[in-house]
């Protein structure tokens, strides 16, 4: 048998690794019906991941024997990092989910990347060219069509809880823009796997903290479903997606696997409707493909990491 070139190698590991973390919302609202919560979900997923991403951390660490140890700046940036981007941004995505259909949280949440860039011009004062306003006029405005049309679809479901779960989502969305700008600034200096290893850690004692507060010190049965769609996640859809982009990049670089990462909201909008039975009109497919358009120019023109790790 032949074997693969880096090309392919690459393009497979980051079609596996959009797909997963494309079906992260669709575990989510398979587990909502059997009676879980946002707070107890996402505590259940990081309780899985954290030690996943610990040992990805430490495996890192012994085969680095460079690393330096962290300053007092870099760890006050690091728990604020994971506080945002691990915590802040999913506790937000996990509630406005429960509101709106996987497909809509996927495409809301997939405009980050232009999010990036106006933040970034807002605070770094750098300017934007005439590329930059296109994509981000065809993103938002196929983000306009999508929840316009879910608003005539949706007969059951009244206006006020479309708005509520689609802005929870956009702040998601801005949430996580936040932390990948930080991240830029820190990764460098400690690597991006033991930031991301830390940043996980340091969520998910967030979360148990959040958990304590609200549920106090109980916890799922064994035989409760919760418990294993929280697994699945954890494993599908945050630690193995998370590596096998890294690898990918690696091996095609992040340009070619911008493009690949675009299957993302594609491949939840297949498994909604076939898992979920959420049915999308042309004209929202339409706005999605326009959505993944803009989304694809500004990722091509920055050429910056894809990161749809959400």
């Amino acid at each position: 048998m032949p074997k693969l070139s880096n090309l392919h190698q690459g393009a497979f590991y980051v079609f596996i690794s959009a797909a997963g973390f494309s079906i992260k919302a669709i575990f989510a609202k398979k587990a909502y019906e059997v009676g879980a919560d946002p707070v107890t979900l996402l505590f259940v997923r990081m309780l899985f991941a954290a030690p996943l991403f610990l040992m990805l951390g430490y495996w890192n660490a012994t085969h680095n024997s460079d690393e330096k140890k962290l300053t007092k700046k870099e760890t006050l940036a690091l728990i604020g990092l994971g506080i945002l981007g691990y915590y802040l941004s999913s506790i937000m995505d996990f509630v406005g989910l429960s509101y709106i259909s996987a497909s809509l949280e996927r495409i809301i949440l997939f405009s980050y990347p232009t999010i990036v860039v106006i933040l970034t011009a807002l605070f770094f004062r750098s300017s934007l060219d005439r590329k930059d306003y296109l994509a981000l006029l065809i993103t938002y405005v196929g983000i306009f069509v999508v929840f316009s049309e879910e608003l005539k679809q949706s007969i059951r479901i009244p206006m006020e809880t479309l708005i509520t779960g689609g802005t929870l989502v956009f702040a998601s969305a801005c949430t996580y823009a936040l932390y990948l700008i930080g991240s830029g600034f820190i990764i460098p200096r400690i690597g991006a796997a033991r930031f991301t290893s830390y940043s996980m850690i340091i969520a998910t004692l967030t979360i148990t903290v959040h958990y304590l507060l609200v549920k106090g010190p109980t916890f799922p049965s064994r035989d409760n479903p919760i418990l294993w769609y929280g697994l699945a996640m954890a494993v599908f859809s945050t630690f193995m997606p998370a590596y096998f982009l890294s690898k990918g990049i690696k091996l095609i670089g992040s340009e070619r696997s911008s493009v690949i990462s675009t299957i993302g909201p594609v491949s939840t909008i297949v498994l909604a409707n076939m898992v979920l039975h959420e049915s999308m009109t042309w004209i929202q497919i339409g706005g999605t493909l326009v959505v993944i358009a803009g989304v694809l120019i500004i990722s091509l023109k920055t050429k910056k990491e894809p990161l749809i790790n959400k």
